[in-house]
């Protein structure tokens, strides 16, 4: 009986030993570091289209902001579409991202865009394909969903005629840095005085990113002003912008 329990203590013994020897390249030692998880970050991108000039000064502007979740497959995101002479429409919007598809090398945007318009804010749905430097935003008859939300009317007759291109996030910024002050500081800018009581508003701008100046045309109902200006970027800021 005792060969027989010292022999069962032996294969014990032995089917422990085994058992460690398997599993030890599975337990990380307390001196050995852990394998850090990478943290892929959200992607930013930009585009715009900057429309011709027409004779009142005024062109269509479309600008479009987005962060993508390559992990999760999410989009958030601005759009502004500024058409000339028209109400604008704008607003952030959040939704899924496709995969690449592989045919056409593109991705589609499905997401839900709080716009900004005619006086009053409204959810509806945004389509966007989007790829090889372009990004095309997608536009088409819309019916009112029981939430009092939109949505398309028919996923196949949604035009993507409007394409934007990709466009410097950092020369986005500096643009709408510099239309803001001149938009809201015209009148304390503008080297003359409007007439009659009257106030300046800004009509058109042109800009030079690279060598920080443009032109500028305002006007107050009576007389028009087309002035140079120039101005500086301070850590990454917009500052000291005067009118000549």
């Amino acid at each position: 009986m005792k060969k027989i329990f010292y022999l069962l203590i032996a294969l014990l013994l032995i089917l422990v030993a085994i058992f460690v020897f398997q599993n030890k390249g599975n337990i990380p030692l307390a001196d050995e570091p852990l394998e850090e998880v990478s943290v892929v970050e959200p992607i930013s991108l930009c585009f715009a289209k900057f429309g011709e000039k027409q004779e009142s000064g005024f062109y269509d502007k479309f600008t479009l902001r987005m962060n993508l979740d390559n992990t999760n497959q999410t989009v958030t995101g601005y759009l502004k579409i500024l058409p000339a002479e028209k109400d604008a429409s704008l607003g952030s919007f959040e939704g899924s991202v496709t995969p690449v598809d592989r045919y056409s090398m593109s991705r589609t945007i499905d997401s839900v865009w709080t716009r900004e318009g005619e006086g009053r804010t409204e959810k509806s749905q945004l389509r966007i394909i989007f790829g090889e430097g372009d990004a095309s935003i997608g536009f088409g008859a819309m019916k009112e969903n029981p939430d009092g939300s939109y949505s398309y009317e028919d996923l196949t007759k949604v035009d993507y005629s409007t394409t934007l291109r990709d466009y410097s996030c950092s020369d986005l910024d500096e643009r709408e840095a510099v239309e803001e002050i001149l938009w809201k500081n015209i009148n304390e800018l503008s080297p003359v005085s409007p007439v009659l009581g009257g106030k300046f508003y800004v009509v058109s701008m042109d800009l030079d990113l690279a060598i920080n100046s443009g032109s500028l045309v305002y006007e107050d109902g009576h007389v028009q002003e087309k002035r140079d200006f120039s101005y500086e970027v301070v850590e990454n800021k917009v500052v000291n912008l005067k009118i000549k």
